[in-house]
Formats: C-alpha cells, structure tokens, sequence
C-alpha cells in the first residue's frame, strides 16, 4: 500500500495529465458517437433497402432459368419425342404402348420436382394420357378444369404460362393445388381443338425454389401477371387472387421501365416495394418489405449508441470526482459481465486482464463469423439442389460451375458413376416416422459411405427423395483404382450400415461416364438397377450389367397360370389358389422389370372383373378391391407382392363364402319346397330343380348334400315313399294306384324299390299295420 501512496505523490503531474486526456476521450467519443449514429444507421438502412432489391433479383434470376429451362425442355419433347408424338396424334393404342408413354410421363415428373402433373389429350381418339392416371377418354378424365381450357379458349391469349387452381376427385383423393400449365399445340384458338401436350407446375414448389424460404410479415415476395393475377406469393392462399385494382399493383403493371423502386402507404403501413419485369414472361416480380419493421434493428442500435454514449459520459464524470484509481473499475466490471459467459477461455491458463479481453472478443468475433457464414449460405440445401442438377439432368455449365465451386463441390477427375441405396422396407419400418428421424438415418448412412469411400474416391452424397440415398463418385483415368474395388467399397458401405444402424439398404450402381454431361446417363441406369429389388429382394447388390440378361428379350403375357388362379379362386380352392398364385409370381422373376409392372396391371385388372363377378359393389368398395393395383404397386418384392396379393384372395374367397353360405340355405330351403310340390311329377328331375334355382347341376347336387346330408336324388326317393307309406296306411288305394300318385311309372320298380326301403312290400307292410291296428282295438275293448 506505501509503495502506491509513494508512486502517487511522485507522479501527480503524470496522473492529471492521464485523467485529463481520459476525459478529454470520453467527451470526443460521445460527440463521435453522435455523428457516427446517422452514418452507421444510414448505412444499415441502405444496406437492408438493398437485400430487398437483391433478394427480388435472385427471385427472377430463379425463375426466368427455371421457367425458361423447363419451357425450352418441354418444347424439345414436344416435337421430338416418339412416345409423345404417338400419344399425341396415334390411332389406336395397345395396351403396352399406353403403359409405355403412361410410364414415360412418370418418368419425365420424376426428374424435375418442378413438375406436378404431365397430360396429353387426343381428342381426335378420345384419348387422355396422365402421368397420374392409366389412359382415359376426355370426358372420364380429372382434370376436367384444363379439359374446357382447351376445348373453350384461346390458350395463345393466355400466355406461356396459365396460372389456375385445380380442385378435383383421382381415385377418390382430392385434389387441391395451384398450378402453372405450359399448354403446346399446334393451333390454339377454341375453333380448333387439336391434340395437346400440357405440363402442370407446382405453384408452392416455385415459389419455393425461387424465394427459398423468404416470406414473413414483413418481408414478402410475389410474382403478378399482367392482369395482376398473383402467380406465386409467400403467403400460399392468396395465390390466384387478383390485385390488379390495388394502387401499387397498378402502378407496377404500367411502369415503362423494366424494374424500379416505390414507396407507398399500404394499410397504414409504410413500404419499399422493388420490382423487375420478365418481358419474355410477362411478369412482374415484387419484392415488398415494411420499413418500419425492418429499421427496427437500426432504431436499437440508435439507442444503444445514445445510451452508451450517456453510460461513457457518466463514468468519465465519477472519474474526475473519485480518482484516478477509478479509471480501471468499468475495465474490471466489463471483466466480471464476460467472465459468467466466457469464464472458460480462462480454463488451462493464467491470463491477465488485458489477454482475456482480446481472446473473449476474438472468440465472439468467431461466433459472429460462423453465425453469418451459415446464415448466408444454407450449405446443405444448396448443395443438394445443385447436385441434384449435376445428376439427374438440368446442368448448365456458365451457370452452376461457380456455384459448385463456392460450396467446395470440384470434379477434379474424368471418370464418373453414380450409385444409389435404398432403405428396404421404408413403408412399413419408416412411414411411420417423422421426417426429421428419417433425415437423421439418411445423414448417418450418407456419412458412413462418405467415411468408407473417402480414402480413394471423391464422392458426393445427397439424399434423394423417399428412400434413396445418391453416392456421385469422381476419379481420374490416371489413378490405379479398379471397377471390382469401387464395386467391393460400396458393398462395404452396405454392410457397414446394416452393422451400425440396423437397417437394410440395397445398392444399385450404374455405368462409367467420362463428362459431367454424360451423368444423368449413369443416373438412369442406376435408378432402373435400383428398381429390379423387386427380382432381387432385400439387401441386393444390383449394377446395371446384372439387369441386362432380364432386358434382352420380350415376354409374353403367362395366360395358363393367369387361368389356373382364376379356376381356383372361382371354385374357392385355396391350395391350389396359393400354388398357381406362386408359379404367376414365380414366372415373372424372370422378365423385365416394366413387362413384370405391366403383366401385374393385367393380372389386377382380371381379378377385379373376376372379383365383381363374386361380390357384389358394396363388398367390393368394403374390401378396397380398386386399389388392389395401387397395393400391388406398392411392395418392394416380388415376394411382397405375391403375399399382398394371396392375402386379397384370401379376403375375396372368405367373403364369398359367407355370402354363398347364407344364401345356399335359401336356395336348399326352395328345392326342398319345390320337390314336395312336384313329387308326384314322373319327370321330376335333378336338372329340373336346378334349373328353376338358377344353379347348375352339380352345383346344386353340392350345396344340397351339403345342407342335409342327402342327395337330391335320395332326398325325392325319400319323400316318395314316406307319401306312399303313408297311402297305404290311410287309404284303400292299390299298390299300383299309389304308384302312379307319387310319380313313378314303373310298378316293378316302385315294388323292388318298396321294399327295399322299408324291408316289407306294400302288401304286407299295408297288412302288418292293419293287424296291428286291429291288436290295439282288442285290448283297447278287453281293457
């Protein structure tokens, strides 16, 4: 303590001198502070103004590739594509040729996510293909809105791209959806209705693609048409509404210049709107962000620097009044705020004061760093959308080779190939699940074939939609790596999975490409490996070579076991039912995997009329029977499939039984009826009866024996001669007479056959019970 007394008094001059700079400080840098306020905010203010000019920019850079790619594609297909063009303008279609371009338009869905849907009308046959349907006419199809489009407007007047919102019925699921249809015809104008090829957009994946999430309640994104039409907004329900008659809208719609700047009061709210118009398009695209919201960052930080400011003045007043040894209590009550939440770079080490507070600012400096760098660039998403290009199709050299190189994505080799897992089983163990668990199981699986094939491939993995993973794996020509390696690496990234996860995931791999052009060829490949899991099952490991042998020749439809199935079923022969289902199944393990699709559509659309002929229509509908093809469709295996489809059987026959059961005793209950009325009838016969239930023959002889145990046959015999016991008893007739009463012709028979059945003939049986009779009257006279 003297020591710092003596180094006081010694340096007085010194120290009044610091204090009087320290204060000196203070008061410039709450004048700076002042000044800086309207700079830095002004700044801040410009630079959020500019983020809504860019952002709207990115939106129409977006689209107008987006559209324009998808537009110029289709228009390609259009003319040039041999399914498309027999859809189009062919006479007469098999029904393997409507599964080719049903199966066509699928395909053509599935490589763009853009795409919802995919018709082709013609109208000159009646004929309505669907990417979401099997061939239809014009009038039985679903989308009847696009069907009046056509027949009833001009479609040229309505512009490339027709906005509208499809409310309609498919297979008894609802549809409800904004759409953006490209309409490709010869003539366009409603006197002419020609065949036509129709691409739907989905409006919300637009409008996903082209904002990527921007939208809240104060920052909005639209794209109008020229009537004001809302073609895509960040808020999904006012999609197709039209705000052609708001003042700000107007004022879009008849601005000469191509894109500007408005400020405007929109319900008592004030707004920066930036827009930019696509004349090839004809949109507007808007970017609209209400001030006050967005300034409400630059008004804290206003009145953070005003208040600090004040803070800084007050400090420097207590200095001056307290001493100078006061200069370092603010440093030292700065050091305790930070310590609670920094308190761990001091962990390890000893660091004064002055050390702690440039490690805690350089590690918040870090934070800030990382927090704007993820912020800014939504990596995974990205990375997976431009991968997805690379791979499956719409690659644009000038346009995503820098963006590839920004997220660190090089293809520095110029050998190619793409794989593909697929998690086995996904309806059953995975639909369940929520989409984060499954993202969570795909990432871990995606991260253990990174690790495996790491070490001597480059290789990009992004998930792919549902149950796939895609590996797009890159080297060069030069490296002494083999086919049979790769092939062993991504087997080992199989049984990795299934060690470590638990799950079971079967691997498609396609061909070898030299060009990032040449991918999607690799792509195609592996994908329709991928699909012959239903010849190999689970856990298989399928290259586009092991598929080959099945695609080398044309099979034809196996019509014997079809027969054999429909045989057992109608006679409700379930052994043999089980046995002729299995050899079906078991014959098609050998055909291409579209012959074994389309032969199973036929065999569906065979036991559904099969099945309408054993149940009626409110069985049916009970028992789902119309989405026996959809079930069938839905099984991973063959095996899967075989089991579906014997468990429906199964169903239907049990069904049938309980009817037939129920019914055959009515049935049993009027033959009884009929043969009491008509014994006495000579030509009382078997097939008679039969015919006048409505049975066959045999089928009546069955159900009747097994009802009562007896015969039709033996049952009549029996009533017969129960009457003529009875006769014979209560009447004075003749044998013979009797004879003729229950309807037999021949008095020899009736007696041989008499007499069989009762052991006596009808002389004496009538004689017996006459003296039995007259036995009870003595002793009934004795008694």
């Amino acid at each position: 303590m003297w020591g710092i007394k003596q180094f006081v008094q010694q340096r007085k001059l010194l120290l009044k001198m610091i204090f009087s700079y320290l204060i000196v400080s203070f008061i410039l840098i709450g004048i700076f502070s002042f000044l800086v306020v309207d700079k830095v905010t002004g700044n801040l203010t410009d630079d959020i103004f500019d983020s809504v000019e860019t952002m709207n920019n990115q939106s129409f850079n977006t689209a107008n590739v987006l559209l324009s790619s998808t537009y110029n594609y289709f228009s390609s297909v259009y003319i040039g594509n041999e399914h498309i063009i027999n859809g189009l303008y062919g006479e007469q279609f098999s029904v393997l040729d409507s599964y080719r371009i049903n199966q066509y338009l699928i395909d053509l869905k599935a490589a763009n996510p853009l795409i919802e849907s995919i018709y082709i009308y013609n109208f000159e046959n009646d004929a309505v293909f669907s990417s979401e349907t099997m061939l239809q006419t014009v009038d039985d199809f679903y989308d009847q809105d696009m069907t009046q489009i056509i027949k009833n407007t001009n479609t040229s007047k309505l512009g490339i791209f027709i906005p509208r919102h499809l409310t309609a019925l498919k297979s008894d699921l609802k549809i409800d959806k904004n759409l953006i249809s490209l309409v490709y015809s010869k003539y366009a104008t409603k006197e002419i209705v020609d065949s036509t090829f129709v691409v739907n957009l989905d409006q919300q994946t637009l409008q996903n693609l082209v904002t990527k999430g921007i939208g809240n309640e104060s920052l909005q994104s639209m794209i109008i048409n020229e009537e004001g039409t809302v073609i895509s907004h960040s808020d999904p329900s006012l999609i197709n509404q039209n705000w052609g008659s708001e003042a700000h809208i107007k004022k879009v719609i008849q601005s000469k210049f191509g894109k500007g700047e408005l400020r405007e009061e929109i319900d008592g709210k004030s707004y920066l709107i930036s827009y930019m118009k696509a004349d090839s398009l004809g949109w507007s695209f808007i970017g609209m962000a209400e001030i006050n919201s967005l300034l409400t960052k630059v008004d804290k930080l206003k009145q953070f620097i005003v208040w600090l400011t004040f803070i800084f003045i007050a400090i420097a007043a207590l200095t001056v009044l307290f001493s100078i040894r006061l200069i370092y209590t603010p440093i030292h009550r700065l050091i305790k705020r930070m310590g609670s939440s920094l308190g761990e770079l001091r962990e390890g080490a000893q660091l004064n004061e002055y050390e702690f507070l440039t490690k805690s600012f350089q590690h918040l400096e870090s934070k800030v760093s990382d927090l704007q760098h993820n912020i800014s660039g939504y990596k995974p998403a990205r990375r997976k959308e431009l991968l997805t290009f690379v791979v499956k199709g719409g690659y644009v050299p000038h346009v995503h080779d820098k963006q590839l190189s920004e997220l660190g994505i090089r293809f520095k080799g110029d050998q190619f190939q793409v794989c593909m897992l697929r998690l086995d089983n996904y309806e059953q163990h995975f639909g369940r699940m929520d989409l984060m668990d499954v993202s969570l199981i795909k990432y871990a699986a995606a991260n253990i074939a990174e690790e495996i094939i790491a070490g001597q491939l480059q290789a990009a993995v992004f998930d792919d939609q549902d149950d796939g993973i895609v590996m797009l794996l890159h080297w060069s020509a030069e490296s002494e790596i083999t086919q049979q390696a790769i092939l062993k690496m991504i087997q080992d990234v199989q049984a990795s999975i299934s060690s470590y996860l638990k799950i079971s995931v079967t691997a498609a791999v396609g061909s070898v490409v030299h060009t990032i052009e040449e991918i999607p060829h690799s792509w195609n490949l592996t994908y329709h490996a991928s699909r012959y899991r239903l010849i190999y099952g689970h856990h298989a490991f399928i290259t586009s070579e092991d598929i080959r042998a099945n695609e080398q020749q044309e099979h034809e439809y196996p019509i014997a076991f079809e027969k054999a199935i429909t045989d057992s079923l109608k006679m409700g022969e379930r052994e043999k039912l089980e046995q002729a289902i299995g050899d079906f199944f078991q014959e098609l393990k050998g055909y291409p995997y579209d012959e074994i699709m389309f032969f199973l559509s036929q065999l569906c659309g065979s036991m559904i009329r099969i099945f309408k002929g054993m149940l009626n229509e409110e069985d049916l509908m009970y028992n789902g029977i119309s989405a026996l093809p959809e079930k069938i469709r839905k099984q991973e295996t063959i095996e899967q499939m075989e089991v579906e489809f014997q468990a429906v059987c199964e169903q239907i026959m049990e069904r049938r039984d309980q009817n037939s059961s129920q019914k055959n005793v009515k049935v049993v209950l009027i033959i009884t009826d009929l043969i009491q009325q008509e014994y006495t009838n000579p030509n009382l016969s078997v097939e008679g009866l039969a015919e006048q239930v409505g049975l066959s023959t045999n089928y009546a002889r069955k159900i009747f024996k097994d009802h009562t145990g007896k015969s039709i046959t033996q049952y009549v015999t029996d009533y017969r001669f129960e009457k003529a016991k009875q006769l014979l008893l209560e009447t004075d007739h003749l044998a013979g007479t009797i004879c003729e009463m229950i309807g037999l012709t021949s008095k020899n028979h009736f007696y041989a056959a008499f007499k069989k059945y009762t052991g006596k003939s009808p002389i004496h049986f009538r004689k017996e019970y006459q003296l039995i009779d007259k036995l009870k009257d003595i002793q009934t006279q004795e008694g």
